[in-house]
């Protein structure tokens, strides 16, 4: 039972272990140069050498800004994604603001996020935010146009108001498609925060990779941008494990409720 959870985790390490080990060995074997691109060896010295007395603080600095801003877009896109999914006027106005804005680099807002509120913690939360809303949004949005009808009509039928059809009917069948916008949105967190941290900030792990890189310590930035990726990729599975968690609750709830 144990080895059959075990083994998908297994088979999504193979490939990077392939890569770590190609790496190591271009390097070592002088196909690579180690002073632009340093082996997986010293990049854990470097990591070593760093400690988690100075990396665990600048981490904690990034993941309370994506959280913040995560969780603000969050409640935001879905209110939003729903108004516009069962309101016709409110799409017909907030759909040319979201469809100018989406294919916009997020990070270019940053610029005018540091004229209004000054370097430091508040540009990063708001780019943070809009780059999270929008898929967030847009999810929502087709999540819920997509019910069935025949659902909310049955749901009607039943005596169900209009005020808790959206909470027990279009909610949780459109949260699928909810879910896969956020963890969307989770991806594009890590990218812009990062971004942001590069030019607004004094902490977190993107002023690192850029104070690091501008002063050619190339093992130590590439050691930061490691710890980076570890973060995200466990922090995106943790999200999809929330995801099959909730949906086999909801699929036990449905499944209980159809049988009463």
């Amino acid at each position: 039972m144990l080895l059959g959870r075990v083994q998908p985790f297994l088979k999504q390490l193979l490939s990077p272990v392939i890569l770590v080990l190609i790496w190591e060995a271009s390097v070592r074997l002088g196909f690579v140069d180690s002073e632009f691109l340093p082996s997986p060896g010293q990049i854990l010295q470097a990591m070593r050498e760093m400690g988690a007395a100075e990396l665990l603080p600048e981490l904690a600095a990034t993941l309370f800004r994506i959280a913040i801003g995560f969780f603000i877009a969050a409640v935001v896109g879905v209110l939003l994604g729903s108004w516009m999914a069962i309101s016709s006027r409110a799409n017909g106005f907030f759909y040319p603001i979201l469809a100018s804005t989406y294919a916009i680099p997020k990070s270019s807002f940053i610029p005018l996020f540091i004229l209004w509120f000054g370097l430091g913690f508040w540009p990063i939360v708001l780019v943070v935010f809009i780059a999270c809303a929008l898929p967030v949004v847009v999810y929502t949005f087709h999540g819920i146009s997509e019910v069935p009808k025949l659902r909310v009509w049955s749901a009607l039928s039943f005596g169900v108001s209009r005020r808790d059809l959206f909470w027990s009917v279009l909610l949780p069948a459109a949260m699928p498609e909810i879910l896969v916008g956020m963890r969307i949105a989770l991806g594009f967190a890590f990218t812009v925060a990062i971004a942001g941290e590069m030019i607004v900030s004094t902490t977190g792990l993107g002023k690192l990779i850029f104070s690091y890189g501008e002063g050619g310590v190339y093992p130590s930035m590439f050691a930061v941008i490691c710890v980076l990726l570890i973060v995200a990729y466990v922090a995106d599975l943790l999200f999809m494990a929330f995801i099959d968690y909730y949906l086999r609750w909801l699929d036990r709830g449905h499944s209980s409720g159809g049988g009463a």
